[in-house]
């Protein structure tokens, strides 16, 4: 018997990273079939039981360069050694037991506390809980962190991309003649754009180069292994021409840089990651409305008396 499971994702960037870890997931033992997708940054994996189970399909993701997101964990108690029955509930992380207390860590987005306490009673392990860490929604909560965290980095480079455009560009719009072409062609303006540069590559450009390190670390290439080797070209480059003027060219001392390149591609990146981010958002907040329309309980007959349960039981 298959068991099916939904495991958040995070730190894909492209759907390169999606057919990366999908590739992955579906190599690994006990796993029949895996589909992860970009938009919905979700891995949904169909698997045996008694093959693999949600640790080792989380150390997957992990070893692929990303990580899942959202674990909870709630105290149970039980009779019985317990450890073994709960690790094979899906979603279920990890478990440890001191007597008849069982903590269980799990993805708060797969299974509930109640859900894992009637797991472990079908498996002949008496349980219920005794007490669970509040659940919020991971989701929204991840994407709202990621959303803020992309809007600061975006300022960072827009506000610093913009002179260093204007520096660039001006002696080109102004002509040879222009007295600001002859100031903007002065060695100080490679020190000023250098100074202006620095923090949108390294503040907010440094998410693309540690992706693009991770898959070169795992053997593969994506989106920002693009974005990092062209703009870190850009900028080693000119950082060289200002710092080294004579050894990059030695036939002037005010050799060509191109700073702006670096940091207007680094801010029109992360905007457009911004940008998706919030439509992302706004689907997922769609989609749960939706979710949220569906019963909670489930009205059962045991032994012909009709009694409510939760859904998850």
């Amino acid at each position: 018997m298959h068991e099916r499971l939904t495991l958040p994702v995070t730190g894909m960037s492209c759907a390169a990273c999606a057919a990366r870890t999908e590739k992955n997931l579906n190599r690994a033992p006990g796993v029949s079939s895996a589909n992860v997708n970009f938009a919905t940054k979700q891995a949904t994996i169909e698997y045996d039981p008694t093959a693999t189970a949600t640790p080792d399909l989380v150390e997957v993701i992990r070893k692929t360069g990303f990580d899942t997101a959202g674990v909870a964990s709630v105290v149970l108690h039980v009779q019985g050694d317990a450890v073994g029955a709960a690790k094979k509930v899906p979603g279920v992380t990890g478990a440890t037991q001191e007597g008849d207390r069982l903590t269980v860590e799990f993805v708060g987005s797969t299974v509930q506390g109640a859900g894992i306490a009637s797991a472990l009673k079908k498996a002949g392990v008496p349980a219920h809980v005794l007490e669970e860490e509040e659940q919020e929604d991971w989701e929204k909560a991840a994407r709202e962190i990621e959303y803020r965290d992309l809007f600061k980095r975006f300022i960072v480079a827009a506000v610093l991309s913009l002179p260093v455009l204007l520096m660039a560009m001006l002696p080109h719009v102004l002509g040879d003649t222009h007295v600001i072409h002859n100031l903007m062609e002065t060695p100080l303006m490679g020190w000023v754009q250098l100074i202006l540069t620095t923090p949108v590559m390294v503040y907010s450009g440094g998410q693309f180069f540690r992706a693009a390190w991770s898959s070169f670390r795992h053997h593969a290439a994506e989106m920002n292994t693009l974005v990092a080797l062209g703009t870190g070209a850009a900028y080693v480059y000119s950082a060289a021409a200002v710092l080294f003027p004579g050894f990059v060219s030695p036939y002037t001392m005010n050799p060509p840089v191109y700073f702006e390149a670096a940091a207007v591609i680094i801010a029109l990146v992360v905007l457009g990651r911004l940008l998706e981010a919030r439509a992302r958002a706004r689907t997922g907040d769609a989609i749960r409305s939706l979710v949220g329309m569906q019963p909670k309980t489930a009205r059962v007959l045991r032994n012909g008396v009709e009694e409510d349960v939760q859904i998850d039981q």
